[in-house]
C-alpha cells in the first residue's frame, strides 16, 4: 500500500506538515507493522503526541521522524533491559547473602578459607 501520492516520492524527501499529518502516521504505521515491530500503544502515542508539531515546526522529513520514532523505542527497550538486569544482580546479591551461614564456628571457618585462597594467590 503506497500512501504517497507518487510512486517516486521519497518518504527522505517528503516534509512533515499539517497537510500530510495523517497520512505520515499512516504510512508510520505500516511501516512499524512492515518492520514487524511489536510497538506499545501507549508510548507510540503519548510519544508521537509529543513530538509531531515540533517534527512540523522544524520541516522534518518523514523518513527522520520514523527513525525518531524506532530510535526513541529501541532507547527505552534498552532501558528496560538494563532496568530488568539490575534487579536480577541485586536479587542474585540478596540470595547470596541470605546464604551466609549465622553460626560464629562456620562463619570463622569461611573466613579463613577466603583469607587463605588470597595469602597463596598474592604467593
Amino acid at each position: 500500500m503506497n500512501i504517497l501520492n507518487n510512486e517516486n516520492e521519497d518518504p527522505q524527501f517528503v516534509l512533515l506538515s499539517e497537510k500530510n499529518k495523517d497520512e505520515f502516521l499512516v504510512w508510520c504505521l505500516t511501516q512499524l507493522w512492515d518492520d514487524n515491530l511489536e510497538l506499545n500503544d501507549e508510548f507510540l502515542n503519548y510519544y508521537m503526541e509529543l513530538k509531531i508539531n515540533e517534527w512540523i515546526e522544524q520541516n522534518h522529513p518523514w523518513l527522520y521522524c520514523y527513525t525518531c520514532i524506532i530510535d526513541e523505542f529501541k532507547t527505552q527497550q534498552q532501558n528496560e533491559e538494563n532496568k530488568k538486569k539490575i534487579k536480577e544482580e541485586e536479587e542474585a546479591k540478596r540470595e547470596k547473602e541470605k546464604m551466609r551461614p549465622t553460626d560464629q564456628n562456620k562463619r570463622r571457618e569461611l573466613f579463613a578459607k577466603k583469607f587463605e585462597t588470597i595469602f597463596n594467590k598474592l604467593n
